[in-house]
């Protein structure tokens, strides 16, 4: 079963694993850092996750996090437009 939660400060961990890869990060909008520390997964999951109205949620399947889903309104040039939606998920779920 597939399920979109809330971020919880328990995900760090994970979060810092799946992320902290440049083969995930070169695809990513800009201000998404290589590498990709604890202190990174600490200010998403506080702060980043609810900013500007953003919607951020993790992907979980049976049980497993899996990746995430975001959809936020992009306001600084020069990538301003309308909302960016992103799916990332673990190279376990994508070719």
């Amino acid at each position: 079963m597939i399920e979109l939660r809330e971020y919880k400060k328990s995900d760090t961990d994970i979060l810092v694993l799946l992320a902290n890869n440049k083969r995930v990060s070169r695809y990513l909008v800009y201000t998404f850092p290589y590498p990709y520390t604890r202190r990174n997964a600490d200010w998403r999951i506080a702060v980043g996750a609810k900013e500007n109205g953003a919607l951020n949620k993790v992907i979980e399947y049976h049980g497993e996090f899996v990746g995430s889903v975001s959809n936020y309104i992009v306001t600084q040039p020069p990538h301003m437009h309308i909302s960016d939606i992103v799916v990332r998920l673990t190279r376990k779920y994508y070719p």
